[in-house]
């Protein structure tokens, strides 16, 4: 029998990086101390005999100053809406990205840890899975237990958390704890890894699980790279 070529298909994982947050803005004090200012340069312009430019003076300055001020406020403000639209937005793009990537995410981890299932089909019909598998492949001396839920390979970074205001930063903590596992994939272990694997439980259980085990390896590695032995008493 000869062996397929064939390349395993394996996903690596992206690294997300959160939308920056909203940050606490430093308060904006009213100018009090500047206000007044106009109004003793005032008097002293009142002194020195010019009542009239004191008087304009005097009385635009303040207005001048509040103007300025309130434009200030109202642009930090429109500021602020436009940094939570903003983020809103980010928000719901790396959602929809996290969705599509968790679908591809469950899609190729399948693949890449065929069932027993599928192993036995190929070494009955010399399948393409059958003796596919390398010393040089990732998944060399891999095992298939079953699918369950397992942590994503995928990984979201926060941005500027300690400034962020909290209900933002509960946000994105929410879309990254959501998207921190994916399910219904392969529960796998390597035997080069995990040096031995034990099989405990009652005996049809264990049984069963055993000859799974023996079936991928037998399946999907060839016999010039892998021997089966058993150490077994005597009855």
């Amino acid at each position: 029998f000869t062996r397929s070529p064939r390349v395993e298909p394996r996903f690596p994982g992206d690294e997300f990086t959160g939308p920056t947050m909203p940050s606490e803005r430093d308060p904006q004090p009213f100018p009090w101390l500047a206000s007044l200012m106009p109004a003793v340069l005032g008097g002293v312009f009142i002194m020195t005999g010019r009542p009239i430019e004191s008087l304009i003076f005097i009385a635009a300055s303040p207005i001048i100053m509040v103007g300025n001020w309130l434009t200030t406020r109202a642009g930090n403000k429109r500021k602020a809406k436009l940094e939570v639209g903003k983020f809103q937005e980010r928000l719901d793009h790396l959602n929809a990205s996290l969705e599509k990537d968790r679908a591809d995410e469950e899609s190729v981890r399948r693949r890449e840890s065929p069932s027993t299932g599928e192993v036995l089909w190929a070494a009955q019909e010399l399948g393409p899975l059958l003796w596919t598998r390398r010393p040089e492949h990732w998944q060399f001396l891999s095992l298939n237990f079953g699918r369950g839920v397992m942590d994503s390979r995928n990984t979201i970074e926060l941005s500027n958390e300690d400034a962020a205001l909290p209900e933002f930063l509960t946000m994105s903590e929410d879309l990254r704890d959501r998207f921190k596992q994916v399910d219904d994939v392969p529960v796998a272990e390597n035997l080069h890894f995990a040096g031995a694997i034990g099989i405990a439980g009652p005996h049809s259980a264990a049984a069963d699980l055993a000859r799974s085990a023996l079936i991928q390896l037998v399946g999907t590695h060839s016999p010039a790279e892998l021997v089966v032995t058993a150490i077994v008493s005597p009855t």
